[in-house]
């Protein structure tokens, strides 16, 4: 699919609806902003986007659990996580999952990238699509990842150290272009005006 194919595969619709509570904090003064959720019209391909706080708390018990519906986003998937605010540079990090919810989760302390250095972020973008696999998840990574590289520097820094080896029998080619594009109107809504064009592979 072209870049032109993707932007007219239909618009990307957003909803704050909750979409499924299991249950609800019983203080609201802890509140924290509901997720946006995204799908683009005409393809399999779901995104949502959160605040760090959305993942703050143990594995069973952060607001993610009941926020989002787990049908849908405990599933594998790619992710980024931005930091910096809008209008300023964003460093921002790719990573992929068996699990989105759960992976996500996991960093709400940061992604140690090395001993001394934690990349420290405030922002997620979860993404996927019907029937993706955990192979698929890590061609999504890659496919997103070389995106992200091949944007606009100055907007969006990116803080990792490697990205999965390319594996074209995993690639959910189907998907791989339209999650880019989901991926760039994500970060259009988050203040970042990046472009981002699909890797020529």
């Amino acid at each position: 699919m072209k870049q032109s194919d993707a932007d007219n595969a239909g618009t990307a619709v957003c909803s704050t609806a909750l979409p499924y509570v299991a249950s609800a904090p019983s203080d609201p003064s802890n509140a924290v902003e509901l997720p946006k959720l995204f799908h683009l019209a005409g393809t399999p391909v779901r995104a949502a986007t959160a605040s760090r706080d959305v993942f703050i708390g143990t594995p069973k018990k952060h607001p993610a659990r009941w926020m989002l519906d787990l049908r849908e986003w405990a599933v594998a998937g790619t992710y980024l996580l931005l930091s910096g605010d809008e209008g300023l540079s964003r460093g921002v990090y790719v990573g992929s999952a068996k699990d989105l919810v759960e992976r996500v989760n996991e960093h709400q302390n940061g992604v140690k990238r090395t001993k001394a250095d934690t990349f420290d972020w405030n922002q997620a973008i979860l993404l996927t699509a019907t029937g993706v696999t955990r192979g698929d998840a890590y061609q999504l990574e890659r496919a997103v990842g070389d995106a992200v590289a091949l944007s606009e520097v100055d907007l969006l820094v990116p803080a990792w150290e490697a990205l999965p080896k390319f594996q074209a029998r995993d690639t959910p080619w189907a998907v791989r272009d339209a999650v880019i594009v989901l991926a760039e109107r994500c970060l259009r809504q988050l203040g970042v005006p990046a472009r981002l064009l699909p890797p020529s592979q």
